[in-house]
């Protein structure tokens, strides 16, 4: 183009149109030099600065720059400058700021056309509106530098290396190296000036340290005149040390696992000449931020992890990982916040001594206990504590889990009504996982049976617990993750305690109702007597009768607390005010991260249940070859073998004096049969079960009737005074003293709240269909279960009626101690009341014969 050759254009040379010159200082002492391009002849224009080409700049330019006021720049919008040999027509734009008013970046706007002549611009110029003057900006100014720091290994000594774009023609670049030294500041470490498109610096531990964050500022000039240059770039930051990838997380208690990856942004060196160039560090956790501090609410895989030497990739030149999950706990607190430490051990390289690194933020969401309880004639109260009343007779099923394998089914027989058809719990068979545990008093007759306990795995090592309290009048089957079934028995039968863990919330079936903190839905919506009738479980279904094929095996990892300041794993477990939970493995560390404190004591007696025996070497007649199998006892059996009273696990049998009896007289069942008392103590007391199908412990179940009756049982209405003369008033003084007034009543009022009311109404329904006091004692054990769940619920220290003082919170746990106070015939120990000679049962009311 004509315009290209160089009588084609004029040049404008002037040294104040550069975007980097301030006019301000150009005002106040020669206002006569400004920059005012009005009188301009229309031409086509080439910019210089000195000898060097430049170009119009293509962003908008500050006001007093330039030379002038009102500096004009080049408009882009969403067009690109033209290529080669090609012109373009374009917009200038001039900066100004109306007096009072905001700047604004293009107030006058004046045509301009832009020939690429291929080595250099050329612009179409006009003569501006007003004292206004074109900008010209060197191409060092628009540079695209872009640094990035890098780390790198020079001679096996950490170094940082920043890169940045090197442009033609050939330029110096000064280098200035900084660190955060706080928030929004930084602190200037090095500065050199070099041809190079690299800087290297040394960490040495004195002047950069691991945890620092570090920049590289990188500025371009042209050899020889340092005043023209680049506008100084910025790399961003880069950590220096040990970073947790996410660098926060949010959890719940619903037993998910998740993977935090903990790495170095450094290279590991190898200071001496052995291979085992690692940095090892020490994971902790610890709470943070609850107003009464406790152990910390997560547990993590592992409490060490190796890093060890890796390319650099990414952010990462070494790398591990560690699972962590939130600890199941059963306590009301809410949202707690904990952290995750790591701290190098013994580290020879130099620049990892003394050095900590950022520590991630945990915050686990707390999820609510689940309570089901199922006592007396039953009277069932739901997870969300809907309350209804049952008396159909046959097996059913409690509590289902949908998001894994666990269920509780449990067996109603006749238990003698005297004024209506009464139906109570016999027995209770629960499973989780693998294993399958079966407590049994439906064997004989009412007042008559001797309750049996089976454990049942197709694990290596059945993971359940079985737990005594209170000298066998309670039996508590503990699972792995937290949930437990207890029968509290007597001589008619059990009341049942379901707890289940926050990560079966939302997600129950059957009696216990659906567990979604909304108690107006447990039945469905369906009459009561229809939902009862949907979770009953057919003849030779329920795990009564056979143990469930063994689910799909999942790798189980262990968790530890791994607490800041303990030197080795902590168990993860909470006795503080609590008895301790089931002995942790010799690691220190759970397979599950339950706290799996109690406030009522007890004692393991697993062993008594579980015993391994090896079958003969040949092969059996089916031909199958011979496995390992878990045998199960009777209690009565175990009982007699270590002739202990320590131990004795029969039904209690409350006596009652002659003031407080109605007339009791022993209850019958109508389907009670003798056939069944003859022939089920045949069985022998030891049965094997042969190989994982457990297909052969079908052959042991026994006819159960009460699962084959069909037909209406009599119900009658109830009114007062009963046949043997009980009134009201004399019912609810009978009630109030009974429970109310006992010692877990009294010392638990508060915690209880409604809940001691509601057993008090139960209690008046059961003196009213039964007419005999002996069935009140009873509900004892579902205070006790509900106050025990309370205190868990409110280890904090916070209770529903405010803050208790210490001396009331001891005056509880000794209650659950010692629900009794040991009659007067003993003394009150951590595992119970410790009887004097010639006394036992659990509350040592029970003088032994001659």
């Amino acid at each position: 183009a004509p315009e290209c050759w160089p009588g084609g254009h004029r040049v404008l040379r002037n040294p104040y149109r550069s975007t980097s010159f301030d006019s301000l200082e150009l005002q106040r002492v020669a206002s006569q030099d400004l920059v005012c391009d009005h009188s301009l002849p229309p031409a086509w224009y080439r910019l210089m600065l000195g000898q060097q080409p430049v170009e119009m700049p293509t962003r908008c330019v500050e006001m007093n720059k330039c030379g002038t006021q009102a500096p004009v720049w080049l408009s882009l919008k969403s067009e690109s400058l033209p290529a080669p040999g090609e012109s373009k027509r374009l917009t200038g734009c001039a900066t100004w700021q109306v007096f009072g008013g905001t700047r604004d970046c293009c107030l006058f706007q004046i045509p301009i056309a832009v020939r690429n002549c291929g080595a250099f611009f050329v612009y179409l110029l006009q003569p501006t509106p007003g004292c206004m003057g074109y900008c010209a900006e060197d191409k060092l100014t628009s540079l695209a530098l872009t640094p990035v720091i890098t780390p790198e290994l020079v001679q096996g000594r950490v170094h940082l290396k920043c890169s940045y774009s090197s442009p033609e023609p050939p330029v110096q670049f000064r280098v200035l190296w900084s660190r955060l030294s706080s928030p929004g500041h930084r602190e200037q470490i090095h500065q050199e000036t070099t041809p190079q498109p690299f800087s290297h610096l040394g960490m040495d531990g004195a002047h950069l340290r691991l945890g620092d964050t570090v920049f590289c500022t990188v500025t371009a000039f042209r050899r020889g005149s340092p005043e023209q240059q680049s506008l100084p770039e910025d790399s961003k930051g880069f950590y220096a040390g040990i970073k947790f990838l996410p660098e926060s997380l949010e959890i719940a208690e619903d037993g998910k696992e998740h993977v935090l990856t903990v790495l170095s942004t450094v290279p590991i060196a190898c200071p001496g000449q052995d291979d085992s160039c690692k940095i090892t560090l020490q994971l902790s956790t610890e709470d943070l931020g609850s107003q009464v501090p406790g152990p910390p609410d997560i547990a993590l895989s592992a409490c060490q992890v190796d890093l060890l030497p890796d390319s650099c990739s990414g952010s990462s030149c070494a790398a591990a990982t560690v699972t962590v999950t939130a600890v199941t706990d059963f306590a009301r607190d809410g949202s707690r916040v904990s952290r995750v430490r790591a701290r190098p051990i013994a580290p020879r390289d130099l620049l990892w001594r003394d050095y900590t690194p950022r520590h991630v933020k945990v915050t686990v969401r707390d999820l609510p206990t689940g309570n089901c309880y199922s006592f007396t004639d039953p009277h069932i109260i739901t997870f969300d504590g809907w309350r209804y009343d049952s008396h159909k007779i046959g097996t059913f099923l409690l509590c289902r889990s949908e998001s894994r394998a666990f269920q509780v089914h449990i067996r109603q027989w006749d238990c003698g009504g005297h004024r209506s058809a009464t139906a109570c719990n016999c027995g209770v068979a629960a499973q989780e996982g693998g294993d399958t545990v079966v407590l049994d008093t439906c064997n004989g007759h009412v007042q008559g049976s001797r309750p049996q306990l089976t454990i049942k795995s197709t694990e290596a090592s059945p993971q359940v617990r079985i737990l005594k309290s209170y000298r066998g009048r309670k039996i508590t089957m503990l699972f792995p993750s937290g949930a437990f079934v207890r029968a509290d028995l007597s001589e008619w039968g059990m009341g049942v305690t379901v707890r289940t863990p926050g990560r079966d919330f939302n997600s129950t079936r059957g009696l216990c109702g659906l567990f979604d903190g909304m108690a107006h839905n447990d039945l469905s919506n369906l009459p009561q007597e229809e939902f009862i009738e949907q979770w009953r479980i057919p003849p030779g279904k329920s795990l009564f009768d056979k143990t469930p094929a063994p689910s799909e095996r999942k790798e189980r990892r262990s968790f530890c607390r791994c607490q800041k300041g303990s030197t080795k794993p902590v168990p993860v477990v909470n006795t503080k005010n609590a008895s301790q939970a089931p002995s942790p493995e010799p690691s220190g560390c759970h397979h599950d991260p339950v706290d799996h404190s109690s406030a009522i004591p007890y004692l393991d007696i697993t062993s008594e249940f579980v015993t391994h025996t090896e079958t003969e070497s040949t092969l059996r007649k089916d031909g199958k070859p011979p496995t390992k199998t878990f045998g199960q006892r009777y209690f009565s059996k175990s009982v007699q073998k270590r002739r202990s009273p320590e131990v004795l696990l029969k039904p209690l049998t409350h006596s009652m004096n002659s003031n407080s009896s109605i007339g009791s007289t022993r209850p019958t069942g109508d389907l009670r049969k003798a056939k069944r008392q003859d022939k089920y103590y045949e069985y022998p007391s030891f049965h094997p079960l042969h190989g994982p199908a457990q297909t052969d412990s079908e052959s042991f179940a026994y006819f159960f009737p009460e699962d084959y009756f069909e037909g209406d049982r009599m119900r009658f209405p109830l009114s007062w005074p009963t046949p043997n003369g009980l009134t009201a008033t004399k019912a609810r003084e009978i009630c109030h003293q009974i429970l109310a007034n006992s010692t877990i009543g009294l010392a638990c009022k508060d915690l209880l709240g409604k809940h001691l009311d509601e057993a008090i109404d139960i209690c008046l329904l059961d003196l009213q269909l039964k007419d005999d006091v002996a069935w009140v004692r009873a509900l004892i054990g579902l205070l006790e279960n509900e106050c025990e769940r309370r205190v868990l619920g409110s280890r904090n220290g916070d209770f529903p009626v405010g803050k208790q003082p210490s001396a009331a919170w001891e005056e509880i746990l000794t209650a659950l101690r010692c629900p009794e106070l040991c009659s007067g015939h003993g003394h009150c120990t951590e595992l119970g009341c410790q009887c004097f000679e010639g006394h036992s049962s659990h509350d040592c009311s029970t003088a032994k014969s001659k």
